[in-house]
């Protein structure tokens, strides 16, 4: 966005045609350029923007008010350009945005977000979106680390608890699908950042993760660069299932059972009651290659976590580990 400029539109256009357009596709343009077309285009159901920041210096002329005016949107791609933001954008809006002020947007169900991390706490703590089922958040700050604190309640699902949950570990992103009911589609969050982990996001959605009862942790690689994904800290996976009070089933990935079972047997009997109190059963999963896992290997998996079971056994809270071909919750 190097070379950004000004967009001039007849009144004519603004006062007539906006209002029925469905699609809008703007990139190197000031916001502060385009008030008079977003005002005017309350029909659009999907809006792509690329744009220098998502406040101005006149309240009117924020995107939230714009996004104020447009009930039937739908989609929504919002690009901040590459460069730091204003000392003015550095100004946390968020304090100052009463709940009444709050914009909604019943229609939403994808949101997709590219820039900085003040600039993402300016629209989530101004928008509700209680029918998102996407939400894509790419953050491009090397210094400022998560949570959000706004995060959990821009994806709360008119109160519906979340019972299943799967994080699934790429080199490039954290991806999270969660489940209201095995018969409705899941809410998906795709975060990318070099701070982001498992344990920072699980603590900003921590009243979201709080009802899960089934969570399916997986990973495209070996798990030797995973601990960066779980955690900071020095006890990764401890820090990364520690808002998990409730779940009974835990399903894991091959390719991540030998180090979820070291984890797991290093530890005392206090460790294995305060890491996942409520569980139940382990469930490991092959991902479809099932054929690729000796018996070997599967007797050998199933061993690594002789140890937890007995301390679990021993205080009264059994946990039952196994194999299983069947296809796991949440795809």
């Amino acid at each position: 966005m190097g070379n950004r400029w000004n967009l001039h539109l007849p009144s004519t256009f603004l006062q007539g045609s906006a209002q029925h357009l469905r699609r809008l596709n703007l990139s190197g343009i000031p916001l502060s350029s385009l008030s008079q077309l977003l005002s005017s285009a309350t029909g659009l159901i999907d809006l792509h923007l690329c744009v220098d920041t998502v406040f101005c210096l006149s309240p009117l002329a924020s995107l939230l008010v714009h996004l104020q005016g447009m009930p039937f949107l739908r989609h929504l791609e919002l690009k901040l350009e590459a460069s730091y933001p204003r000392h003015s954008d550095s100004i946390d809006p968020a304090p100052f945005i009463k709940m009444e002020d709050i914009v909604p947007l019943s229609n939403l169900t994808y949101f997709h977000f590219f820039g900085y991390r003040v600039h993402l706490e300016g629209v989530l703590a101004g928008l509700a979106a209680p029918s998102l089922q996407d939400l894509r958040i790419i953050l491009v700050d090397h210094s400022i680390t998560l949570p959000i604190p706004h995060l959990s309640r821009f994806i709360q699902d008119e109160g519906r608890p979340v019972f299943a949950a799967r994080f699934k570990f790429t080199r490039l992103s954290l991806d999270i699908s969660l489940l209201h009911s095995a018969n409705d589609p899941p809410f998906r969050i795709g975060v990318s950042s070099s701070m982001t982990s498992m344990a920072r996001i699980s603590t900003a959605l921590s009243a979201t993760l709080a009802t899960v009862e089934d969570l399916f942790l997986t990973c495209s690689f070996q798990p030797n660069p995973i601990t960066p994904w779980l955690s900071e800290g020095p006890n990764p996976y401890r820090d990364a299932l520690g808002q998990f009070r409730n779940v009974e089933i835990l399903r894991l990935r091959h390719a991540l059972v030998l180090s979820v079972a070291e984890f797991l047997r290093h530890g005392d009997g206090e460790l294995a009651l305060d890491v996942l109190p409520a569980l139940k059963e382990i469930e490991l999963d092959a991902g479809g290659y099932h054929e690729l896992v000796s018996e070997s290997q599967r007797a050998s998996a199933l061993d690594s976590f002789g140890p937890f079971v007995a301390v679990r056994q021993r205080m009264g809270r059994p946990v039952d580990v196994f194999w299983n071909t069947d296809q796991v919750l949440p795809e």
